[in-house]
């Protein structure tokens, strides 16, 4: 039976393009498809039907239209952002530039090797007591040989059943030895496992890592520790130049890993070649210093695959509203099959279980196993239904108003206004009530006659 593995998103909306593609070159077809009475003209093998001079033009112009070319937008694979730029000296530069779609939209992640002859236990030096040295056993064929095998032995023992595609390529040290630098791309979901699988095989610090740089893979020149530069890509023996070797692993009839591993081979043939007209640009702008303007600038290009991170899975309670199983007592064996009211989880549905089997040990008849189970039954609470939860009430919001000043001033009481007084009567020589009114009080005072 064949694995079956989701595809990721990009090879779907691939797979959609396709299909729309082959429904406009079909349409195209329908309009020149030949009938009886009409003139005929052969168009990339085929009849087409001949209504003018131009005619195959337009047609060749609509089928260049219909047919899809990958997109090279924010969503396409090869895509490359610049991230910085840092002067290294006063006409060189180092452009970092990340490729944030090659891992995201595949879905996968990347580790990378480094396996060196004397770490993984490939003796290629004897000691010689009489000259007091060392002397080379393997010359650098048998050693490459070796590496290249024990590489294929961890994909292939290590990583059994994982689904991996592997690139890789020799170089050589100062001494002239070989080793392999590796970079191994694995379902983005498995990264962890198979991480944990090569760092206990190689647990020297540097063997294994996680940052993909291809720049580093394709790299030719390399410097040692007093700040020589040697050619690492030529190896006597083995190579003149760098070279590509890819192994795929346990991929099988698989559309969606086939597709991944054609796309990723088509990005590191890209940057080798990238890499080679880069070193060639180099050698043709070599001026003499004498005839070298002033303003001349050299700008090296890196890429960086920035890794897919997954989003973690939600663990959700297996639940359960079925059972069918078989029960043994005394007198037989009694099989029932029971759909609950409500789902339980699988830890309740085996306390149920082991209660059962305890109980019904014991019993001689049928009928009392079905009370057992009964008893059982309303213990567990399997007959009832569950409580639905009551929906969650939104809370209004609040508003509170707040005093924008340090400090707290009350407001002003408000004025009371007063009301019109009325003016006192008037008196007069002529006003006879008012001076009638005073003499009766001045008599009433001062006890008048």
């Amino acid at each position: 039976m064949l694995k079956t593995t989701r595809q990721p998103p990009y090879f779907r909306y691939l797979k959609a393009k396709k299909k729309e593609q082959e429904r406009k070159i079909s349409k195209i077809w329908d309009e020149y498809r030949l009938k009886k009475t009409d003139d005929f003209d052969v168009f990339m093998g085929e009849q087409v039907r001949r209504v003018s001079y131009t005619q195959n033009f337009d047609l060749n112009k609509m089928l260049e239209n219909a047919i899809y070319r990958e997109f090279e937008d924010e969503n396409g694979i090869f895509t490359v952002q610049p991230k910085g730029k840092q002067k290294i000296n006063d006409n060189l530069f180092l452009q970092i530039n990340e490729n944030r779609n090659l891992c995201k939209n595949l879905e996968v992640s990347a580790i990378t090797l480094c396996l060196n002859a004397q770490e993984i236990g490939i003796e290629t030096k004897a000691y010689n007591t009489k000259a007091r040295q060392y002397y080379r056993i393997l010359n650098n064929q048998e050693i490459a040989k070796k590496l290249i095998n024990h590489l294929q032995i961890t994909i292939s023992r290590g990583l059994k059943k994982y689904r991996t595609w592997t690139t890789y390529v020799l170089e050589r040290h100062y001494d002239g030895t070989p080793h392999i630098h590796a970079t191994l791309f694995c379902s983005s979901f498995e990264k962890s496992k198979i991480l944990k699988i090569l760092t206990a095989r190689y647990p020297k610090n540097g063997a294994v890592g996680e940052v993909c740089n291809p720049d580093y893979l394709l790299k030719v020149t390399s410097k040692t520790d007093e700040g020589k530069i040697f050619n690492t890509a030529k190896i006597y023996g083995v190579q003149a130049d760098k070279k590509l070797y890819y192994i795929t692993h346990n991929v099988g009839n698989s559309t969606s890993w086939l597709q991944i591993c054609k796309k990723l081979q088509e990005f590191f043939a890209e940057q080798l070649e990238s890499k080679k007209r880069q070193i060639q640009n180099r050698k043709l702008k070599r001026i003499k210093p004498a005839q070298a303007p002033k303003n001349r600038e050299f700008v090296i290009n890196k890429t960086v695959l920035v890794p897919y991170v997954p989003a973690p899975k939600k663990t959700r309670k297996r639940e359960i509203d079925k059972i069918n199983m078989q029960v043994r007592f005394k007198g037989g064996r009694y099989h029932f099959n029971y759909k609950f009211s409500r789902k339980i989880t699988i830890n309740q549905l085996n306390k149920f279980k082991t209660e059962l089997k305890k109980q019904a040990k014991n019993l001689t008849k049928k009928e009392d196993v079905k009370q057992v189970i009964e008893e059982l039954k309303a213990k567990f609470k399997l007959n009832q239904k569950r409580v639905k939860k009551a929906p969650k009430i939104k809370q209004e919001p609040v508003t509170y108003t707040v005093a924008t000043s340090p400090y707290f001033e009350q407001p002003e009481e408000p004025k009371t206004i007063k009301k019109p007084q009325k003016e006192p009567p008037k008196t007069g020589l002529f006003d006879g009530q008012a001076i009638e009114r005073k003499s009766i009080i001045a008599d009433r005072d001062y006890g008048g006659i």
